[in-house]
């Protein structure tokens, strides 16, 4: 029997579904997935010999034996070497762009810069999330086990996403949930035990931190990421792909943007504010790239107008990729060493070859033409010098090409009372009516609901609250006699203007208590007519299940053991993957609390994600709650 339509589109969506939750093998059979293959298993080996080396250091700072030390030195350098290599060829792989570039846009136009994706380790969050939710919210963790498992699932398969928007949905799907597992489950005053270990896309060094700032700014770097990849992988011999291929390195451009105006003291180099901002240069400048390329699809019935405005638009990606190329030349060392140098020397062919398309385009005479074979030819000069871009055919065909055409052009544009003397040809300045800006994030189009909803309200049963344990109140009042008590807000209501010597008071109800429950019945959703309702049919006698809030001001907690000099240790090792990361001394100062000069030398948790926090007072009428 055949299905029906509405069976078909429901078994599309299930396999859809599964297969965003599998995101894709890191050993897929394609030239993408094994060089992101070569590129995790070269972070691993960076790893290890950094411990090797770490180990020889500290060896050879305790050995005082001069046979000894002379042996350890030894070694030492022939591990600087091997890191040395293992860097070399991280770097080389990261020059890799021809395997990203779509076929058909090889041979007509200069390849594009994507971005390699951030790799992790795994982690099992289910013993942590387990002990957090029995102690902190009363609750038996076992219920839970599910969604923790399917969060852990979700880590897991957004570590190898497709390159696709299936990809892409994973891990803002990821994303998005991480906005709910820190408020439900990482407090602001403790940590888990957990740590987020992810290594540098450039540099392959690993950095680990307990922090979920950490975790948030190293997905949105993939999410970029791959975004870069998307747009590469468009055919650039269209206008659709050409406007598909300048919206995903706008929207990557937009997402590291983000990261940069809100994460600070980045443990990652990758993350590092000047190479955040030479990613973000590099994207917008490879869409002004794009953005030319379809002006030129007209180029041969184009009037004297539109060849115009193709050199205005040529000068000005030329001028962009000059910028660029400057800002990568004086980074801070830290930078300098994650750039890869191929990718400053395609920066610097680009500026010389687009200012030669600009003066070939804007050609009223032989000095223009003569300048542009000039350009095109150092252009070719730039390529040869270049040891990383030796292997890139289809870059030295589109720029033989275009030298070429320009030495045809000046061919036919030869005349007899041309002056022989050579003449300094005109400065062009570029400009665009349309100025590209980065665009920001899209969160909202990939909704994500509560995983942990049945914990209650958010803004009230959150790691940054607490409640006493809960506890079972009988109510007992003679006939006629009221509640003693009002109850106001919404999901969930609270206890108000309990009366002196009445029924609430004295079964042990006191103002501000939530009421969590009726019986077997969870009313930590229920709204406030229908738990007015409730107790009004409830009788004379009946149970609610209440907790008290408490104020964090007077739980009065531990602070922790301030290191030598004055800050907290909030911050796990950056730099040196083990087994027991070491506790390196975090570099963001110490947040004072604004409660109260009491609690002024508490360490919060370093969150350098600025999030307007939500009020957590309820409004809603005051009802009374008398039967």
């Amino acid at each position: 029997m055949g299905l029906s339509q509405k069976e078909l589109l429901a078994a599309v969506e299930r396999s859809q579904n599964k297969a965003i939750k599998k995101g894709s093998d890191p050993g897929a059979a394609t030239c993408r997935g094994k060089l992101q293959y070569r590129r995790s298993r070269l972070n691993v080996d960076i790893n290890k010999h950094l411990l090797l080396r770490q180990g020889a250091e500290n060896l050879l700072r305790a050995a005082e034996n001069k046979k000894v030390r002379q042996a350890v030195s030894l070694e030492l350098s022939f591990l600087n070497s091997n890191l040395q290599f293992l860097k070399e060829e991280l770097s080389d792989l990261n020059s890799s762009v021809d395997v990203y570039q779509n076929d058909d846009s090889k041979l007509q136009h200069i390849p594009m810069i994507p971005f390699g994706l951030k790799e992790t380790n795994p982690i099992d969050f289910t013993d942590a999330f387990k002990e957090f939710i029995a102690e902190h919210y009363h609750e038996d963790p076992e219920p839970y086990i599910g969604v923790i498992k399917d969060f852990i699932d979700t880590r897991q398969a957004m570590r190898t996403p497709q390159r696709s928007s299936t990809g892409l949905a994973l891990l803002f799907e990821y994303y998005n949930q991480l906005y709910f597992i820190e408020r439900r489950l990482f407090p602001p005053d403790r940590h888990l035990g957990v740590y987020f270990e992810w290594y540098d896309s450039l540099t392959g060094l690993p950095s680990c931190q307990r922090t979920m700032a950490f975790e948030k700014a190293s997905v949105l770097f993939n999410i970029a990421a791959l975004h870069s990849q998307l747009g590469a992988k468009e055919a650039r011999t269209c206008q659709k792909g050409l406007d598909t291929t300048i919206g995903h390195y706008l929207r990557a451009a937009g997402i590291y943007r983000y990261i940069l105006e809100n994460f600070s003291n980045a443990p990652s180099r990758d993350l590092d504010p000047d190479v955040l901002e030479v990613l973000t240069g590099l994207l917008t400048a490879q869409a002004g790239e794009c953005r030319l390329e379809r002006l030129l699809l007209e180029e041969e019935s184009a009037e004297l107008a539109a060849r115009l405005e193709m050199g205005r638009e040529a000068a000005q990606v030329s001028e962009m990729y000059r910028r660029l190329g400057e800002r990568m030349t004086p980074m801070s060392e830290s930078s300098e060493e994650s750039v890869p140098p191929s990718w400053q020397d395609l920066v610097n062919i680009k500026a010389v070859h687009y200012s030669a398309l600009a003066h070939n385009h804007l050609a009223l005479g032989r000095c223009h033409l003569r300048e542009a074979i000039t350009q095109h030819e150092e252009a070719l000069r730039l390529y040869r010098m270049s040891r990383g871009l030796k292997k890139q055919e289809s870059l030295l065909h589109v720029l033989r090409v275009a030298l070429e055409l320009a030495a045809e052009r000046q061919a036919v544009t030869q005349r007899e009372d041309d002056f022989d003397l050579p003449v300094e040809p005109p400065a062009i300045s570029g400009g665009s009516a349309r100025p590209l800006a980065p665009r920001s994030p899209e969160f909202g189009r990939y909704p994500m609901a509560d995983p942990l909803h049945r914990l209650g309200p958010l803004e009230t049963f959150s790691a940054h609250h607490r409640w006493s344990p809960p506890r079972e109140v009988t109510v007992s009042r003679r006939p006629g006699e009221p509640l003693g008590f009002s109850l106001k807000r919404e999901a969930p209501v609270v206890v108000v203007d309990v009366e002196q010597d009445g029924a609430a008071q004295r079964a042990g109800l006191k103002d501000g208590d939530y009421i969590v429950a009726m019986g077997e019945q969870d009313l930590k959703w229920s709204g406030h007519s229908d738990v007015v309702d409730l107790l009004r049919k409830a009788g004379t006698e009946f149970s609610v299940t209440a907790v008290t809030p408490q104020h964090r001001a007077a739980q009065q907690p531990k602070s922790p053991p301030a290191t030598p000099d004055g800050s907290w240790d909030s911050v796990s090792s950056s730099g040196v993957s083990s087994a027991a990361p070491s506790r390196k001394q975090s570099p963001a100062g110490s947040v004072a609390s604004t409660a109260s000069k009491t609690a002024a030398s508490r360490r919060l948790s370093w969150n350098p994600f600025r999030r307007a926090t939500r009020s957590d007072s309820g409004s809603g009428k005051t009802r009374s709650a008398a039967a």
